[in-house]
């Protein structure tokens, strides 16, 4: 429809952590993941396009499963469903490194390298080709071959270069050290004492440290030392600079980084008092909990994304764009009634839908003052943070929150240190 923005989200609840462990592990987890299915069934109802990170294409085993070949190639070809690939990993480096987010590998001489090792690390098009070969090979040649040519236009490689690799470090550094909850953590590990965050302890000068020890952990388990806690930053802003190169895209991440996002821009010259805009929570009560119904087995997928099709499914995406805290029971109304062909939807507990929204204060009180927004915004963009640039340029991004984000998959350690 002429006129009408897309309305996207960046969705980490379905990019599961791989570490350097071996793919194939956490791949076969998130395809069985009913809390997985619950996420994408909850965000289909809410967004026009869901965008999935991904590092080897290990979530289309999944997806397959979840929707059907059918309903996956028309996702992917009306971008229903859009992925994003980044093929490096994030890391802490000794002798000074600190946070690495472009770490890669290559087959050198190795006699141990896999295929899936070539899905992490390799181009995009072979990477693809190798996760249908060997994650899809229960399907057809000639149906792999037409979802590669669905997912090839689908998706963009993400790559970190040295200096978005400088600024993510440096800024996630700038969280912990201006944020007096976060200092309070990380002291916890080094009994308060002043530390380098470039040069924590617990890692050799010739080591890269992984986020739990280099074992396959998701993100969200909890830090067990001060690299763990700034490894979690460095992935949030990652994620942040990935959602940036998608236009209109919001993030959908952990809870808790709506107020880490929130000190973003008041380091960046953005204050909060005279502008209750700033930053909201907003709420719907009362509409059926889809992502906790189809994580129990009550509700399938299918049945969403055919939901989310239909007119009023439509019009609540629209209303939700476009939001304000007066419109939650005709939000509510038109969740419900985007559902009204789902015979269980009636007997569904009901729960609150909760998102923050995030919102460039400058250009809301320039509105406010009648001026042009950029006029008044521009003065505020000396600051220098790639994170806050969208925003303070009149973007307003809003964060998704909800207490299903969580994925947790907790397969096998596997230590190792890299030299």
């Amino acid at each position: 429809m002429p006129g009408l923005s897309l309305s996207k989200v960046l969705e980490i609840g379905l990019w599961p952590y791989i570490g350097i462990g071996q793919p194939t592990v956490v791949n076969n987890q998130l395809r069985d993941s009913t809390s997985a299915r619950g996420i994408l069934a909850g965000q289909a109802l809410l967004y026009d396009t869901i965008v999935i990170p991904t590092m080897d294409f290990g979530i289309l085993p999944a997806l397959l499963q979840w929707l059907s070949l059918p309903a996956l190639l028309e996702a992917l070809e009306d971008r229903s469903i859009q992925m994003i690939r980044y093929p490096k990993i994030v890391g802490y480096g000794g002798n000074g490194a600190g946070i690495i987010a472009n770490i890669s590998f290559g087959k050198g001489e190795s006699s141990a390298w896999q295929w899936w090792h070539s899905t992490m690390y390799g181009s995009l098009d072979s990477a693809l080709e190798l996760q249908l070969k060997h994650g899809c090979q229960h399907l057809p040649e000639g149906k792999r071959k037409a979802l590669f040519k669905a997912v090839m236009p689908s998706c963009i490689e993400f790559q970190v270069s040295d200096e978005l690799n400088r600024k993510i470090a440096s800024e996630s550094y700038q969280d912990i050290s201006g944020d007096n909850l976060l200092r309070n953590e990380i002291g916890k590990y080094y009994n308060y004492r002043d530390i380098d965050l470039g040069r924590l302890p617990g890692v050799e000068s010739n080591q890269i440290r992984f986020f739990n020890g280099n074992q396959i952990a998701n993100l969200t388990s909890s830090p067990v030392n001060g690299i763990d806690l700034v490894l979690i930053l460095a992935h949030l802003n990652l994620q942040i600079a990935m959602s940036s190169t998608v236009d209109d895209c919001d993030l959908s991440t952990f809870d808790g980084a709506a107020r880490i996002l929130k000190r973003k821009l008041e380091r960046a010259g953005v204050r909060r008092p005279t502008d209750p805009a700033f930053s909201r929570l907003m709420q719907i009560p009362g509409v059926p909990n889809v992502p906790s119904a189809v994580a129990e087995g009550r509700l399938d997928v299918p049945s969403i994304w055919r939901a989310r099709q239909s007119a009023n499914a439509i019009e609540f995406r629209r209303w939700f764009k476009r939001a304000n805290a007066g419109d939650e029971r005709e939000l509510a109304r038109l969740y419900v009634d985007a559902l009204q062909n789902e015979p269980i939807v009636a007997s569904l507990p009901a729960r609150v839908l909760r998102w923050a929204v995030l919102t460039a204060a400058g250009a809301a009180a320039s509105r406010l003052a009648g001026l042009p927004g950029e006029l008044v915004v521009a003065a505020l963009a000396a600051a220098d943070s790639l994170f806050v640039e969208k925003w303070l340029s009149g973007y307003r991004p809003s964060l998704f929150i909800d207490e299903l984000k969580r994925i947790r998959i907790q397969p096998p350690p596997l230590r190792r240190c890299v030299p």
